[in-house]
């Protein structure tokens, strides 16, 4: 029953008016509010366990390091031990060596002896020592210095071990002698050791004082700067420390198989870093590759093809930028695109090289893209994230300096190269590696692009040497173009003709020729031969510089031209001004100089692969080797080729700091003389010139002329090399515009795929184009009947 309070009325707690549920809401708010604090508590206490873990492994790492120290302590101490063994085994030998040499002939009494510690007594118990004894210290049998008693022996065990030495059995009357004798000089000789000591010490200290610092007025003062210590203090810094691990592996790469092998491990171990940069930001490519049986190798995927350098750059980048985002909201990735603007805006005021914004939006980019980010939500493509990177990339380039574009070879530097390679007192790797500068210089190539190609895939003919590239920058496996061909003339010569057959069969003899899939080895201590390991790109630049050094300068003499005596580059300013991208820019300059157009001059570096098609490859092979014959014949009439690169070299050694003369004076030893011109244009007396209309790109590359006036025409379009049959004048779709095309004028038995809407259209619509052509005739005419009525109106 309810029990009425005071007032009559029913308590709260009677059943009539009390809720049943707000005791148990009361008690689960309770319970919710203790295991909040119960949590937090745990939170407190995992953070506590983790820093004690981190403590305990600090204190495990100091506990490991003194070990090793002590090892290394208890190690040296043994060293030291084992040293003053040898060190006392060799005195006593010496002893008895003196010992048996002197016999044991009688001194006269009358001698007097010399001792530093004993006095009269000392020194008439030193004459009561055994002959053999005695003379064993000195011709004359006299006392040896102090300096020498005090350290004859350490212990006692020292004592017996030399007194046995002399033939004395130990307990016997002599050796008891030689014992207390010996022990009463040294005890006599340690004071006079460490006065002798002392003296010797501060005699030291006081010569050193007295030594004159070597040319220390004669140094001039040098700014301490990082390129003085790089480039002229003469300093070698040793490689402590590999930049990466695929330089290490390929540097230490002995087989094609260990070279591919290192390559594709360091591609995997990207990937997986970036399978885990993923998995940080939590991408939605993550949620659906979790449905996969491997979702750690489906993941790996989203890299695509590109290269583990490329790769390296871009999760390098987003790191440093996840880093940052980590720091403002506790994620991984930016929450919103102010935290991306607010990053650029901070590197801009850091201030940052002109390149590191668009690293950083290239960084994102491809993170966002490999996390499966629509496109539309991309911060990246963004116009105000683009337009603030280009502004503040304009803003940083305001005070940056110039691009330094690389300096062209001067032709005088070719013709030095073609000697080196056929002068047989050369040394035979300089030889070959002269061959390899001529080589990028005709083919228009990176450094980069020798580590993919192959001597086993070049071809030789009395035509010249073709071959191609593969794993390079722009090709390879998963690239548009899988292969990128190579051609040089055998006619691009300067002064040599026989420098391309000579070199290439040096790289296939006995000692370069094993079996590789790069073309420049590392050489022998020699340079004699070289070893089966990749040289890397800095030993290709050192090389480089040293057959710099090597080269004489290049004179006619008897017709002929031959090396000289004088070296062609004398001071060290000249080699600073040449990269390994000179070679590269060589050639398309002289074609520039000699008025080829960009679409035919894009042919000579590869700047323009439609595919690797036969077709292609025999068309590109007449375009480059023709251009190669006309620009060394232009240089034979057009004097301004011969001045390529001379004025590059004056201004770049300028900006080192020479004088103007100086500059002039060092560029004019590589300029080219002006009988090479009459002498190589000889060669050309009796032949047609070369017509560059007849090197139209798109009539050579179709490899067209009659077919030109085909009734049909296929072209081949795409990596699926999709065939559409097209109408010649049908269409705007012209032959000349297309790469590769196909020329019929019968159809019969013609494969192909999907045939122009506009060549061939059906009936009914042909029917209305017909219809409409004659109805727009018809107004033609009838508005030109009107005009001319309106005109006779007029005039009458």
């Amino acid at each position: 029953m309810p029990v009425p309070d005071a007032a009559g009325s029913f308590s709260s707690g009677s059943l009539g008016h009390t809720d049943p549920f707000s005791g148990v809401e009361s008690q689960f708010a309770h319970v919710e509010h203790s295991l909040l604090v119960q949590s937090q508590e745990v939170q407190d206490l995992v953070l506590h366990v983790a820093r004690l873990t981190a403590r305990v492994d600090a204190l495990e790492a100091q506990q490991a390091l003194l070990l090793s120290r002590l090892a290394d302590t208890e190690q040296d101490v043994e060293l030291a031990s084992t040293r003053l063994a040898v060190l006392n085994h060799f005195l006593h030998s010496l002893a008895e060596f003196f010992g048996l040499c002197l016999g044991d002939s009688e001194m006269a009494a009358s001698s007097s002896s010399q001792s530093t510690g004993g006095g009269q007594d000392a020194a008439s118990s030193w004459s009561d020592l055994p002959k053999k004894v005695r003379f064993a210290f000195s011709a004359a049998g006299d006392p040896p210095p102090d300096h020498v008693l005090a350290s004859l022996f350490s212990t006692a065990d020292d004592l017996n071990l030399l007194i046995e030495t002399w033939g004395f059995t130990m307990g016997s009357p002599e050796w008891l002698l030689v014992h207390d004798i010996l022990s009463k000089y040294q005890q006599d000789a340690n004071a006079g050791a460490a006065r002798a000591w002392k003296r010797r010490a501060l005699a030291g200290v006081a010569f050193h004082g007295t030594l004159e610092k070597p040319c220390s007025e004669k140094l001039p003062s040098l700014a301490p700067t990082k390129e003085w210590l790089l480039e002229k203090s003469g300093a070698k810094r040793r490689l402590l420390r590999w930049p990466n691990r695929r330089s290490k592996k390929l540097a230490l790469a002995t087989t094609d198989l260990t070279r591919a092998k290192a390559e594709a491990d360091e591609l995997t171990r990207w990937r997986m870093r970036l399978v885990k940069v993923l998995k940080d930001c939590r991408m939605p490519v993550c949620n659906q590759a979790l449905f996969a049986a491997d979702p750690d190798r489906v993941l790996q995927s989203t890299a695509g093809c590109v290269r583990a350098s490329t790769l390296r750059s871009r999760i390098t980048e987003w790191c440093k930028f996840s880093l940052w985002c980590l720091a403002l909201h506790d994620e991984h990735f930016p929450a919103h695109m102010g935290v991306l603007v607010d990053y650029i805006e901070e590197l801009r005021d850091e201030p940052c090289s002109r390149t590191r914004l668009r690293s950083v939006l290239s960084a994102v980019a491809f993170i966002e893209k490999a996390g499966g980010i629509d496109k539309a939500d991309h911060f990246s493509n963004h116009h105000l994230v683009l337009n603030l990177v280009n502004v503040r990339t304009a803003e940083l380039e305001v005070d940056a300096p110039a691009v330094r574009r690389a300096v062209p070879c001067p032709l005088l530097l070719v013709i030095a190269w073609e000697l080196a390679v056929c002068d047989e007192e050369f040394p035979k790797y300089m030889r070959a590696f002269a061959w390899t500068r001529l080589f990028k210089f005709w083919s228009s190539s990176r450094s980069g692009d020798l580590e993919g190609a192959s001597f086993d895939d070049m071809i030789m003919t009395a035509e010249g040497l073709r071959g191609f590239f593969d794993r390079t920058k722009t090709s390879g496996a998963g690239k548009k173009n899988r292969f990128l061909p190579f051609f040089i003339a055998a006619d691009a010569w300067l002064a040599r003709k026989n420098w391309l057959a000579v070199g290439f069969a040096i790289w296939k003899g006995p000692e370069f020729g094993f079996e590789r899939d790069y073309m420049i080895p590392r050489p022998t201590r020699h340079f004699n031969a070289c070893k089966a390991v990749m040289a890397s790109y800095s030993d290709v630049c050192s090389l480089a510089k040293r057959l710099l050094r090597l080269l004489r300068k290049p004179v006619l003499r008897s017709d002929d031209w031959v090396s000289s005596e004088e070296f062609l580059i004398s001071s060290d300013s000249l080699l600073r001004v040449f990269s390994e991208h000179s070679e590269r820019a060589s050639m398309a300059t002289l074609a520039t100089w000699a008025g080829v157009d960009r679409e035919r001059k894009e042919y000579l570096g590869r700047w323009k692969i439609v595919e690797s098609s036969d077709v292609y490859v025999r068309s590109a092979w007449f375009v480059v080797t023709t251009l190669q014959r006309f620009l060394v014949r232009s240089c034979t009439s057009m004097k301004e080729l011969l001045s390529l690169g001379i004025g590059e070299i004056q201004e770049r050694l300028k900006s080192f700091g020479l004088e103007d003369a100086l500059a002039l004076a060092g560029a004019e030893q590589l300029q080219m003389p002006r009988e090479w011109a009459l002498w190589r244009g000889r060669a050309f007396l009796g032949q047609q010139p070369i017509d560059l209309q007849r090197l139209s790109t798109p009539e050579v590359l179709q490899e067209r002329g009659p077919e030109r006036e085909s009734r049909f025409f296929i072209s081949v379009l795409g990596k699926r090399k999709l065939r559409r049959l097209h109408r010649s004048g049908a269409c705007c779709t012209r032959p000349e515009r297309v790469a590769c095309c196909e020329f019929y004028d019968v159809l019969e038995g013609v494969p192909y795929d999907v045939e122009c809407k506009h060549c061939f259209r059906p009936e009914r619509r042909e029917q209305e184009a017909l219809q409409e052509e004659e109805s727009d005739a018809d107004e033609d005419s009838s508005s030109s009947s009107s005009s001319e009525k309106e005109s006779s109106s007029e005039g009458s």
